[in-house]
């Protein structure tokens, strides 16, 4: 009864190895500027744990629920070739360009679960080739000191295709299922923004812009082949945002606000889908309404107080009657939390000519969110408080400092999944410290 202490008699572990190369080469051509941005990623990653967390089946006897092992690697390359300048007396900045991007790889997963199978099943494997092409340019028209106008727009096509192969049955032989799929999804996401600075202190903005997150498939299957023939398609989001950025009190004040909305189409949200199996779908449309606001304030030198408020409200325009959330009559969008705020202040000073002392800490506060599609878990409202001390070269050569996270030591939970009938829920982290050395050469 120990949130804190795993069950699986087997320490977790991970080994991950990424090769990571860019390059990136620009020319001045007269006006405007050629770049040239070239990346390179390989991944091999491997990890081992008991999803479940593993079980007490006997006194001092702990064995595994759902043992799964996983290895995985992956090839990317990217190139961006961009254009980029001044013209009209330099009242207007453009950028144009095309973006490449293709990435493959392959997953192979091995599960071992003895409490409800009494053997292991036989592995999946699991791979995806993505291509991936973009046109874009935006282009900033200056007025006059004040006022500008932005616009810009991308074009983007996603061509994937995948293949899963597993284990769909017991018997000798294993019966198994492969599913081949691909699919091709094409976007264009405009943009468009006005700016106007009615002086030195004061800064307003207005925007619209449309983005887009590509379709895909799914992989987290168990003994499900419909998990991996499920296709789920692009999300959109229309958002418009107005703020304002402003400073006071010759710069020891400044204070910044903006108002959002964000209309989503094509949902994407991630579905239970028997034991132990999760799909994304798309299940409908959904706005989001929010406001931000933040203050920094220094009211003497080395001291910075800081104050920021969060308000988000989600809702359902409309919703598919097969989709999980519809099914379990959801109201609420999940991971929307309706309030946030963050309370704090960092203070510097020099101790001698070569020394400075570093102090801070900080509340934050998250409202109460439901934190998956059928709204069966509700994560009631919690406040966390950190804090750090420091020690170090005025220069920034060595730094040494104390950290403590969580300092009440609350055990709330912060996210959570419900399969089947049983939920699952993280807690937040008990009081934690942290002593670090940092050197700059």
């Amino acid at each position: 009864n120990d949130p804190y202490v795993v069950e699986y008699p087997q320490p977790a572990v991970a080994a991950t190895e990424t090769t990571d190369v860019t390059l990136n080469l620009a020319r001045e051509v007269e006006h405007f500027t050629l770049r040239s941005i070239t990346g390179y990623v390989a991944l091999n990653d491997y990890w081992r744990w008991d999803i479940a967390g593993g079980l007490n089946t006997a006194p001092n006897v702990y064995t595994a629920s759902f043992d799964r092992q996983s290895y995985a690697s992956a090839d990317q390359f990217t190139e961006e070739l961009q254009a980029l300048g001044k013209a009209y007396g330099d009242r207007l900045d453009w950028i144009a360009g095309l973006y490449y991007f293709t990435e493959s790889g392959d997953q192979a997963l091995t599960d071992n679960i003895p409490l409800f199978f009494l053997f292991n099943l036989a592995p999946t494997f699991l791979s995806m080739d993505t291509k991936s092409w973009a046109a874009f340019g935006q282009g900033t028209w200056h007025f006059n000191d004040q006022a500008s106008l932005t616009l810009g727009a991308r074009y983007t096509s996603d061509d994937k295709s995948f293949s899963g192969d597993l284990q769909t049955g017991f018997g000798n032989p294993v019966p198994r299922t492969r599913v081949d799929l691909s699919r091709t999804w094409t976007s264009f996401t405009p943009k468009i923004g006005l700016d106007y600075k009615f002086n030195d202190d004061l800064f307003g903005y207005l925007s619209a812009a449309k983005g887009a997150k590509a379709g895909g498939f799914n992989g987290l299957a168990v003994l499900n082949a419909a998990v991996l023939r499920a296709v789920y398609g692009p999300q959109d989001v229309i958002t418009y945002e107005a703020g304002l950025k402003a400073e006071w009190l010759d710069r020891r004040l400044r204070t910044n606000v903006a108002l959002f909305r964000n209309d989503i189409s094509g949902l994407q949200q991630t579905s239970s889908i028997g034991a132990g199996s999760f799909a994304q779908q798309n299940i409908g449309d959904a706005t989001v309404d929010g406001i931000e606001a933040e203050i920094v304030a220094q009211p003497t030198d080395g001291l910075n107080l800081f104050a920021n408020l969060g308000w988000m409200d989600g809702k359902y325009d409309r919703i598919l009657a097969t989709s999980q959330a519809a099914v379990a009559g959801a109201k609420y969008l999940p991971l929307v939390t309706d309030l946030t705020w963050q309370l704090g202040f960092s203070y510097e000073r020099a101790i001698t000519d070569g020394l400075k002392f570093r102090l801070g800490a900080d509340a934050h506060a998250v409202g109460d969110n439901w934190v998956e599609v059928t709204n069966s878990i509700e994560i009631k409202s919690y406040t966390r408080y950190d804090a750090f001390v420091a020690l170090g070269a005025a220069d920034g050569k060595w730094e040494l400092s104390v950290q403590g996270k969580n300092l009440s030591d609350e055990a709330n939970y912060v996210s959570g999944f419900v399969s089947s009938t049983n939920p699952g829920l993280a807690l937040l982290r008990p009081r934690t410290w942290l002593a670090s050395v940092k050197f700059r050469l």
